[in-house]
């Protein structure tokens, strides 16, 4: 799979704003150490990310949110991709959110392999989410209503 071309325009003048903001590399890089936990923040190159001109949302996805993408060194030596996922919604997605995160991890993991990465970048997403109402963060197992306990081992989860 391809990697994806950012789209030109942004949906309105909310994301416009968050998007020409994250493009700063002082912006970003203090939002990342912000908002990542101290274990991980502590282990990247600050001074070699790069914004990169590649998008993974999908078509269908775009018209919910947009990605700003740094590629960078994770610990000296793992490459990785910080995406900064720019929430179009001001409410919450009536579907589970991490589907559509899940995808986006997928997207990033493929268009990897195709380039012919042996090893996949490992997509650090970061939601800028500017709702009214309080972001719920819930195990994506709860998407599929009552889950037994021996079959939530089988839904794939991250925070």
């Amino acid at each position: 799979m391809p990697r994806k071309k950012r789209a030109t325009a942004s949906q309105n003048p909310h994301d416009a704003f968050v998007v020409q903001l994250f493009k700063q590399k002082d912006e970003a890089v203090s939002f990342i150490k912000g908002v990542l936990p101290a274990e991980i923040k502590s282990k990247i190159d600050y001074d070699g990310l790069k914004l990169s001109s590649d998008s993974y949302v999908s078509a269908k996805l775009r018209k919910t949110f947009s990605d700003i993408v740094y590629d960078g060194i994770y610990n000296g030596t793992n490459p990785i991709k910080i995406a900064f996922i720019i929430e179009h919604k001001s409410f919450i997605p009536a579907h589970h959110f991490k589907l559509q995160l899940l995808s986006y991890f997928l997207s990033v993991v493929s268009a990897s392999y195709s380039q012919g990465n042996s090893v996949p970048t490992l997509p650090i997403m970061i939601i800028f989410y500017h709702g009214e109402k309080p972001w719920k963060d819930e195990p994506l197992w709860k998407a599929f209503g009552e889950v037994p306990d021996e079959l939530k081992k089988y839904v794939p989860d991250f925070e």
